[in-house]
């Protein structure tokens, strides 16, 4: 009886082990890199490409102003266009720069932007905390008899 129980448990072992791979297979598999998905072309519009698309729109500004050298209403319209829409971008760029900079960079947990608390930076921080300072150094300064 007991040779017929391990002929019925070797032919399931044998019938379960048709479609498993091989242990060497599934070191293999572990060690690759999962297929990353296809992804079309994305643009990302960051702060660099702003301000590059700003100095470019100048450039083509001066350059629209040095080819038509007479004095031409619509030339001197587009190219003044032109200049000021760069100009803009450009200021723009450096504000939300400067804008960025003075918040920090925000921290996360799990998936959520954690407040990370303290004081608010703000354009004259700086200067507020050298004066504060200054009028510290100023009150424990040692006094003369």
């Amino acid at each position: 009886m007991s040779s017929r129980y391990e002929r019925e448990i070797e032919e399931i072992l044998r019938k379960s082990d048709v479609g498993r791979p091989s242990v060497g297979d599934r070191i293999r598999a572990m060690n690759q890199r999962p297929p990353s998905p296809r992804r079309g072309f994305r643009l990302t519009l960051r702060s660099e490409t702003w301000l590059m698309l700003g100095i470019l729109l100048a450039f083509g500004s001066a350059t629209v102003h040095w080819y038509f050298q007479e004095s031409n209403d619509l030339t001197n319209w587009i190219a003044g266009g032109l200049a000021l829409a760069g100009l803009a971008l450009i200021v723009a760029t450096m504000i939300a720069s400067w804008a960025q900079q003075t918040r920090g960079p925000q921290m996360s947990f799990r998936g959520r932007t954690v407040d990370r608390g303290g004081p608010r930076r703000t354009p004259f921080s700086r200067f507020l905390i050298r004066l504060s300072l200054i009028k510290m150094r100023l009150d424990y300064a040692p006094k003369p008899h």
